[in-house]
């Protein structure tokens, strides 16, 4: 029962962190926000390691999976959310973001020859016919072209791909907090890489009336 909690808690999480990050948007950019969380998240798991767990850890071959789950997720996969929420907004960019547990199982099936019960097949049908109807347009609505869906549908493909290599470290090292901690750490590297290289760090700027939204 608890990992069904505790998905539940997860999926709160990131439909909380979609509202915070459209309240803070107005007022900044994606670049600031996806900066400021990766920093803060970073910052809150090394501290975590520091004084509860051993970097030692760290040596464990698990984290070659770890590195690389990091070079997709959390960056690619929450700059290409936190675009589709601008777009979208909040209302369809969160739910299409959702549709990971689509690519998840297919990607656990054929390469870590999962074998899913009936019920996980029947949610997979139910997942494609919300993408449907999400992407249904009505009279009245704010503009956005139906291209718009790739970029939080993108992000839930490049955060199942994430989260299987992932998993793959966890069955060497079951420890969540590293795998989390290094991913992250990574992402932030490279974006803060990417930032240096194409001259946009001054883009990273932090409204004040933003900063209790974004820094989540």
């Amino acid at each position: 029962m608890w990992p069904d909690v505790i998905a539940v808690l997860s999926a709160m999480g990131w439909a909380s962190d979609a509202v915070l990050v459209r309240l803070g948007a107005r007022r900044s950019n994606v670049l600031a926000a996806a900066f400021l969380s990766f920093s803060v998240s970073a910052l809150c798991l090394w501290l975590y390691l520091l004084l509860f767990s051993s970097l030692d850890l760290l040596w464990s071959r698990a984290t070659i999976y770890f590195l690389l789950s990091g070079c997709l997720q959390p960056l690619m996969a929450r700059v290409l959310f936190y675009i589709g929420l601008m777009r979208l907004g909040a209302s369809r960019a969160g739910p299409l973001r959702g549709v990971e547990p689509l690519f998840s199982a297919a990607i656990a099936v054929v390469f870590l020859h999962e074998r899913p019960g009936f019920l996980v097949y029947g949610g997979t049908v139910l997942i494609v016919a919300s993408i449907w109807l999400i992407s249904w347009r009505r009279s009245g609505e704010a503009r956005w072209r139906l291209f718009d869906i790739v970029f939080p549908v993108g992000a839930a493909l490049v955060s199942a791909v994430s989260q299987n290599l992932r998993k793959g470290g966890l069955l060497i090292l079951p420890d969540p907090f590293v795998g989390t901690a290094v991913s992250t750490l990574t992402s932030l590297m490279l974006f803060f890489i990417f930032l240096l290289a194409t001259g946009r760090m001054s883009l990273v700027r932090i409204e004040r009336e933003s900063l209790p939204s974004l820094r989540h």
